[in-house]
C-alpha cells in the first residue's frame, strides 16, 4: 500500500525515510505514516468503454484515502474518409502525371 499527501490535485508520496519524534525511522508503517497526516492511495483501472475515452485521471480526498478518479471526455468526431485518388492528389498537389 502506498500513503501520500495531496498537495494542489497531485499525490506526493509519502518518504522511505522520515523523523518521527526525535527518532529516524526508515520504511514507517502505515501506523506511524497515518500519524504524521498521509493517506492510503487508491488507484483504479481506466474505465473501457466504445462510447467514451477517458482523460488524464485526478486525485480526490474520499473517506481518509487519496482516491485516483478518472473523468468521462467524448470522442472527437471521425474524420471525413479520403478516397486513394484524393489521397494521391494531396501528396502530389494536384500536379498532373
Amino acid at each position: 500500500m502506498h500513503y501520500a499527501k495531496l498537495i494542489s490535485g497531485c499525490p506526493s508520496y509519502a518518504p522511505r525515510r522520515m523523523r518521527v519524534g526525535s527518532v529516524i525511522v526508515y520504511n514507517p508503517t502505515g501506523a506511524q505514516l497515518l500519524a504524521e497526516g498521509y493517506l492510503p492511495v487508491v488507484e483504479t483501472p481506466m474505465p473501457e468503454t466504445d462510447a467514451q475515452h477517458y482523460a488524464e485521471p485526478h486525485w480526490v480526498e474520499r473517506d481518509g484515502q487519496i482516491v485516483q478518479v478518472w473523468e468521462p471526455v467524448e470522442l472527437p468526431p471521425e474524420p471525413d474518409e479520403v478516397s486513394a485518388d484524393e489521397a494521391l492528389d494531396i501528396i502530389l498537389g494536384g500536379v498532373e502525371t
